[in-house]
């Protein structure tokens, strides 16, 4: 048995392996959107919404939150990746945060909600939405200074898979390495002449040993 298959096996790619990115991202975005608005729906139609609309923003600010620190600084994602979920799930809260002020302007038309606390509650709703904003991009700023790190070890550790590869083709006899010795002593120029010896010179020798 190969001594260095034993210590180090190759994998085989499959298709999880290759997509899981992207899967990573999917199902985030859609586990995050279906708390949003299914939360969202039920408090409407029990009314826990309209005691206090500035509430259920800051609940919804709480799991986007947690949802970008769970995906952006722990699922060990690459920051392309990192950008495009913080986007799309900063979007969909921006998103229920507008459909959640043209609600109230929609209540307040109908005479269910008081016109009065209409602009205050809108204000904490564009806050929560300037607090989201700010959060996301102070991960995503997190998240590459944590990406910088696992590059330069992922690029170690790409070096030494390569001296294990490399020393697996030695040990099978792919590689065969040439060991030169040069030597060059200085002598006194009366023994030098006496004995008609000359001074070695590399680069003839380094020629003659490639061609030979």
């Amino acid at each position: 048995p190969n001594p260095v298959m034993a210590i180090a096996p190759r994998s085989r790619t499959t298709v999880f392996r290759q997509w899981w990115r992207l899967i990573v991202l999917s199902a985030v975005a859609t586990a995050y959107n279906v708390i949003l608005w299914s939360d969202w729906v039920q408090k409407l139609g029990d009314g826990v919404y309209l005691a206090n609309p500035a509430l259920e923003i800051v609940w919804q600010l709480v799991w986007l939150f947690l949802a970008v620190t769970a995906t952006v600084l722990n699922a060990a994602l690459d920051f392309v990746h990192c950008v495009l979920i913080g986007v799309l799930l900063y979007a969909s809260f921006a998103a229920a945060c507008v459909v959640q002020v043209f609600t109230l302007k929609v209540l307040v038309s109908e005479g269910r909600y008081p016109a009065e606390r209409q602009e205050s509650q809108v204000a904490e709703i564009y806050k929560a939405m300037l607090s989201g904003a700010a959060g996301v991009l102070l991960f995503l700023i997190g998240a590459h200074r944590i990406n910088r790190f696992e590059r330069h070890s992922f690029v170690q550790q790409y070096l030494l898979w390569g001296k294990v590869g490399e020393n697996e083709e030695m040990l099978a006899g792919k590689h065969v390495e040439l060991l030169a010795l040069f030597a060059n002593p200085t002598l006194p120029v009366q023994i030098a002449a006496q004995m008609g010896l000359k001074p070695l010179k590399l680069g003839q020798e380094l020629r003659f040993l490639l061609r030979t």
